[in-house]
C-alpha cells in the first residue's frame, strides 16, 4: 500500500524500498521494476521513542506521546529553547520541558530507527537503491526531511498516508 501511495513512474524502471516506521515495528521492502522481492521487520518503532520521553521526564506514556507530538522537532537544529510547556510528572512534580531538549531525545533514537533501517536495506540487497519512501506517523514530525537527508542523500520521499488499507 505504501508503494502504490507514492507510486511514480521512474519507479517502475528501478530498485527502490519502502520504509513505514510504525508505533512497535518498522517495516522495510524492497521493490524491483515495481515488483516486491523481499522484506524485513524491524521489531521497534516509534514507541520507543515515547519511552525514552516517559523515562527521561518522568511522565505518563500518553503525556509522553502528546509531548512528541505537539512540542518535538525531529531535527534538534531546528528546535527553539525558548518554547517550553508544562506538565506534571508520575511523582507530582511540574516539569517546564523545552522544545530543544525534548527535540534532542527525539533525534537521538530517530537516528537510531534509520541507521538500522540503513543496515537492514544492505542486508537485504546488495544494489544501489534509487528510492526510498518513507510512511508512518513519526514522519509528519517537523524537521524529518532534514534527518532523512542527512542519511540517505536526496532519494527519500515522504508520504502521508490518506487512503486507508488492509491492516
Amino acid at each position: 500500500n505504501d508503494y502504490y501511495q507514492a507510486y511514480r513512474d521512474e519507479f517502475k524502471k528501478s530498485i527502490g524500498a519502502t520504509v513505514n516506521i510504525g508505533d512497535d515495528k518498522t517495516e522495510i521492502s524492497i521493490f524491483n521494476k515495481g515488483l516486491l522481492i523481499k522484506c524485513d521487520v524491524l521489531p521497534f518503532g516509534s514507541k520507543k521513542i515515547d519511552q525514552d520521553i516517559k523515562y527521561i521526564y518522568h511522565l505518563d506514556r500518553i503525556t509522553a506521546r502528546t509531548l512528541k507530538e505537539t512540542l518535538a522537532v525531529a531535527s534538534s537544529q531546528y528546535a527553539s529553547s525558548d518554547e517550553t510547556i508544562k506538565y506534571n510528572s508520575v511523582d507530582g512534580d511540574e516539569k517546564v520541558i523545552n522544545q530543544l531538549e525534548v527535540s534532542q531525545i527525539v533525534e537521538a533514537r530517530l537516528e537510531e530507527i534509520l541507521k538500522n533501517v540503513k543496515k537492514s536495506l544492505n542486508v537485504l540487497t546488495n544494489r544501489e537503491i534509487s528510492y526510498i519512501i518513507i510512511t508512518g506517523g513519526v514522519s509528519d514530525l517537523p524537521g524529518f526531511n532534514y534527518l532523512l537527508e542527512g542519511l540517505f542523500g536526496d532519494i527519500t520521499y515522504m508520504v502521508n498516508m490518506n487512503t486507508l488499507g488492509v491492516r
